[in-house]
């Protein structure tokens, strides 16, 4: 019987209306491409939720709300939370909804093009997200009961084929990444967990590290893969 996270699989649940601010908050900043004269910017913002986690099997982390940091510190390649609004974020949760936790953040990634995202796989965690996580936070940070983040992918496409229109959802080789088709726009949806381990963030998964790491995530919104999609998966237990 195993006790470690990093021994389990773990699934972050995307309810509809997680999906919807999120989408509608990526397309906002999607959409101030002109401001300043500057490339799309980034956005970013907090996930509240639930947390149920086995000791054996599978976690689940249940994103059930998201909101969007305005005061955070946004341009075309990078972003920061502001750290006193999350403060007084995580206290009106607290007083009003003590049965939601902050689960994490989420953060987006504009693109101009498909062919940009193919190109450097713009769904993934840059260098600099690994970076924030693993080496750069502090212990007394809110990031010590962080679990999940979410990183929002966008780009412009100029074509559209009978797939895309139909729905086009397809998933990375470990089951935490979404892509599919909204109006004009291409979004993938990536879910990384983060595991307190020997008092250090732990991203997984990490397309380079050999260090321990969760096995398999998995990410699950019904709204784009279905009600059912995840008993797929679940059932290998």
């Amino acid at each position: 019987m195993s006790t470690r996270p990093l021994d389990r699989d773990i699934t972050v649940h995307v309810s509809d209306q997680a999906l919807m601010h999120l989408l509608l908050a990526g397309m906002e900043a999607y959409k101030m491409r002109k401001y300043r004269g500057r490339l799309p910017l980034e956005t970013c913002g907090l996930l509240w939720g639930f947390v149920k986690d086995s000791v054996r099997g599978m976690d689940h982390v249940t994103v059930e709300h998201v909101s969007t940091d305005t005061a955070a510190e946004r341009e075309p390649d990078s972003n920061a939370l502001n750290d006193r609004t999350t403060a007084i974020k995580r206290q009106i949760i607290q007083d009003r909804w003590p049965n939601l936790s902050l689960l994490g953040d989420f953060h987006t990634h504009p693109y101009s093009s498909y062919s940009d995202v193919m190109g450097c796989k713009g769904w993934e965690f840059s260098k600099g997200d690994f970076e924030f996580f693993e080496d750069d936070h502090k212990p007394d940070s809110w990031l010590w009961d962080a679990r999940v983040s979410l990183v929002l992918t966008m780009a412009q496409i100029k074509r559209k084929t009978a797939t895309y229109i139909a729905g086009d959802v397809k998933s990375a080789k470990h089951g935490n990444v979404l892509q599919w088709q909204q109006c004009d726009y291409r979004p993938w949806l990536s879910a990384y967990a983060l595991d307190k381990v020997n008092g250090r963030l732990v991203v997984s998964p990490h397309p380079t590290t050999k260090e321990p790491r969760r096995q398999r995530v998995f990410i699950d919104a019904p709204t784009i893969n279905g009600t059912n999609e995840w008993f797929s998966y679940s059932a290998e237990d």
